[in-house]
């Protein structure tokens, strides 16, 4: 009986010493898992912070490659660069979605290698297309977006402005706006665009600005497009920079936009005031 019982207790002690084992083998190997997403955290932070680094670099050096130190690691950029619009261009997507009262600016003038405006050479097409609302929006919705589109232009040594509004949508607001109705979408890009319309270009044209109105809760694209497939001008520069941590398979890619600088809004009510400013 004694014998019995000495084999049971050797047989519980095993259990709890297997048991005891596991415990301990998960608390290391939870450790380990722990320190090993810490150091990937890490080094994706390196890896972020120089892609980040990297256009900088680029914008203000010209160094599109490199390497970087951060904090004792080695890490590698690489950067590659478009332009936004240009020579060939007959379309743009625009990334940034805008709610109502948000505006988008498009140059219809070239600007020089300095950034600065260049008059001598700008849009050519007779009139420029623009679309918007994202792929499946509704046309009677109250929050459906319609578009204002308002063109600076340069006509006998002055500076003047035109201005026309869209609205795509047969809910009751139409009948108090007194906007004009909205065509057709295209896609533009890789974006399906539901509303679309046009507008004459006149005289020497500098800046088209598109505002939406109405979609206070969501966010839609905007494009422009030349129907007779004139070069759109250069709105700016993208930056696609790739970082990879030396050693390591861990790497970041960003992407950002720069864009030429555009005068406020108060700029166009200035011109279709028509008038000068007083206090």
């Amino acid at each position: 009986m004694k014998k019995r019982q000495r084999g049971q207790a050797i047989l519980i002690v095993v259990l709890v010493m297997a048991i005891a084992l596991t415990i301990g083998l998960a608390i290391i190997s939870r450790s380990i898992t722990d320190v090993r997403v810490s150091r990937q955290e890490e080094e994706s932070a390196r890896a972020f912070s120089a892609a980040e680094a990297g256009i900088e670099k680029t914008v203000a050096l010209g160094l599109s490659s490199g390497t970087f130190t951060l904090n004792g690691q080695e890490v590698n950029y690489n950067v590659v660069s478009s332009g936004i619009g240009g020579s060939g261009v007959t379309e743009i997507l625009f990334s940034e979605q805008l709610k109502s009262g948000e505006v988008q600016s498009v140059w219809l003038v070239n600007h020089d290698a300095d950034g600065d405006l260049d008059p001598s050479s700008y849009y050519q097409g007779a009139t420029i297309n623009f679309y918007w609302g994202n792929e499946s929006t509704a046309d009677d919705e109250v929050t459906t977006p319609a578009l204002e589109a308002t063109l600076v232009y340069q006509e006998s040594g002055s500076f003047k402005i035109k201005r026309a509004v869209f609205d795509p949508s047969t809910a009751s607001r139409k009948g108090s706006n007194n906007f004009s109705d909205a065509g057709a979408g295209a896609t533009i890009g890789s974006e399906v665009l539901a509303f679309g319309a046009s507008l004459d270009v006149a005289g020497i044209p500098y800046l088209l600005r598109l505002k939406l109105l109405y979609n206070e809760s969501e966010a839609h694209y905007v494009a422009v497009s030349s129907p007779a497939s004139e070069s759109l001008p250069s709105q700016g520069t993208c930056y696609q920079s790739s970082a990879t941590v030396v050693g390591s398979d861990i790497s970041r890619k960003i992407e950002q936009c720069r864009f030429y600088d555009v005068p406020p809004a108060l700029f166009d009510y200035v011109l279709y005031s028509g008038q000068g400013l007083t206090k």
